[in-house]
Parts: C-alpha cells; sequence; structure tokens
C-alpha cells in the first residue's frame, strides 16, 4: 500500500500545476474561506499512489463531496459512472454549466 504523506515539495508541484484552483470545480482557492488542499485522484485505500500523476488540487468542499470513492450510480439510467480524473479527463467533456454566471469582481467586492 502507499504512504498516503505527501512531502511539502510534492504539494508545491501540484498546487502550482493547478495554478491554485481547484482542479474539479475550477474556483480559485482565493475565491475560497477554507482554500484548497493536495486530494488523490484515486484514494490510497482503493490502490491508488503518493504521486504526482495520481494528486490534484481540490477545494475542500469537492474533495469532502469526492471523498476516497471512484464513482457514484447515474440515478436516471442506473449506469455507474467514473469521477472525474484530472490527469486524464477534459474538463468540458465531463462537466457542464447551465444557466451559470460567474462574475469574479462581483465576487472580490464582496
Amino acid at each position: 500500500m502507499s504512504n498516503p504523506y505527501i512531502n511539502v515539495e510534492l504539494r508545491r508541484l501540484v498546487a502550482h500545476r493547478a495554478d491554485y484552483i481547484c482542479e474539479y470545480c475550477l474556483v480559485s482557492e482565493v475565491n475560497r474561506s477554507s482554500g484548497c488542499q493536495v486530494d488523490h485522484i484515486i484514494s490510497v485505500k482503493h490502490g491508488g499512489s503518493t504521486t504526482a500523476d495520481n494528486l490534484c488540487y481540490a477545494c475542500i468542499f469537492c474533495n469532502l463531496q469526492k471523498g476516497s470513492d471512484l464513482g457514484s450510480i447515474n440515478w436516471q439510467t442506473g449506469e455507474l459512472v467514473r469521477f472525474f480524473n484530472p490527469r486524464r479527463d477534459f474538463w468540458g467533456e465531463h462537466f457542464q454549466l447551465i444557466d451559470a454566471v460567474f462574475n469574479q469582481s462581483q465576487i472580490l467586492a464582496k
């Protein structure tokens, strides 16, 4: 089993590679009161390694929602759907924004 400890250099590499933006929801850590953390994409308990290829930068909300799961059931189809992997998947093919408006200047002004 992989060692879950993530050293400082690896944490910096992952954060810098993500440009300090959550790789799941694409919200910058400066717009999250709790910031972001380094997450195992595939958890250690499922055989995931503590290497740059299996780590991503995630806000606490996304990390807690994902937990150590690998996927979930699509309740409309009954299909098992693998969770988004920021090292393999293209965000726009996995997610879509519907009627969403994001104006960063309004958020920073509050």
